[in-house]
C-alpha cells in the first residue's frame, strides 16, 4: 500500500484473505456480532492500522461513503501516532504503558508471591 491510502475490507477480500471460506453477501461478515466497516490505513507516516468503525449497517461491499466521518477519523489516527512502539496511537501507548508490570510496584509483589509460592 501507498502511504496514505485505505483498503475498505469488503466480504470477498475478508473471506478470501484473512477468514477462509466462502463469502455470503447476503450475510457480509460480522453481521450480528462486531456492527461495523473494517479498513486497512496506512498513514502518510508509513504506519499501518486496521480500524473498525462502527457503522448503522453492515454491508457485504462497503464504499467510501458508507464509513461516516472516515476522512476525519483517519486523520485524528494520523495525529494520534505514536513512536513507543510500532504503528502505535498515543492512547494506546499509555494505556499499556499503564498495565505493564514492569513500570508499577506491583511488579515486585508478583514476584514476592512467585518466590514465596516456589519455595513452599
Amino acid at each position: 500500500m501507498k502511504d496514505g491510502t485505505v483498503l475498505i475490507l469488503d466480504n470477498d477480500y475478508i473471506y478470501k484473505y484473512i477468514i477462509p471460506g466462502k463469502a455470503d453477501p447476503a450475510n457480509p461478515y460480522g453481521r450480528t456480532t462486531y456492527y461495523s466497516g473494517k479498513l486497512i490505513f496506512k498513514s502518510r507516516h508509513a504506519g499501518v492500522y486496521v480500524v473498525t468503525l462502527p457503522t448503522t449497517e453492515t454491508l457485504a461491499s462497503p464504499k467510501l461513503e458508507d464509513l461516516p466521518n472516515l476522512m476525519a477519523i483517519l486523520t485524528n489516527i494520523e495525529k494520534l501516532r505514536c513512536d513507543m512502539y510500532d504503528d502505535a496511537l498515543i492512547p494506546i501507548a499509555l494505556v499499556n504503558k499503564l498495565v505493564s508490570l514492569a513500570n508499577h510496584p506491583s511488579s515486585k509483589i508478583l514476584q514476592r508471591f512467585a518466590v514465596e509460592s516456589v519455595a513452599h
